[in-house]
């Protein structure tokens, strides 16, 4: 008897264990990333300036060139960049440089009035 109860509910911590884990992953997969870029996270509150945005491949690697504009300060845009780019793999070459395998990513922030614009610029090293 104690073993089916015991058994049951490791069963029923399973199923909530995963539950919580595909909402989770559900969360993450609904995070927006920036056009022409396959993992670059757009900051919440940042919006795109899409007709900006060029992108093209070269033999020796892609080139991407994106904008988008926020209110939020520069410190805490490149705050959020910091954190989020070495989950993804980027290195912290410089305070608005990063370098990922063969490619280097540059944070351009420049102010607009009330607004900050941000050139998202990705080239071969």
């Amino acid at each position: 008897m104690k073993k089916y109860f015991f058994r049951s509910q490791a069963i029923y911590l399973l199923v909530f264990a995963f539950i919580n884990f595909s909402s989770g992953a559900l969360v993450l997969s609904t995070e927006k990333f920036i056009t022409g870029f396959s993992d670059l996270p757009i900051m919440p509150g940042m919006q795109e300036l899409p007709d900006a945005n060029i992108s093209f491949d070269t033999a020796s690697g892609r080139i991407v060139e994106a904008f988008a504009k926020t209110e939020q300060n520069g410190e805490n845009i490149l705050s959020f960049y910091k954190n989020v780019l070495p989950q993804l793999g980027w290195r912290v070459e410089k305070d608005t440089i990063f370098v990922r395998d063969t490619e280097i990513l540059i944070l351009d922030l420049r102010k607009d009035r009330d607004s900050v614009i941000v050139q998202f610029s990705l080239k071969p090293q």
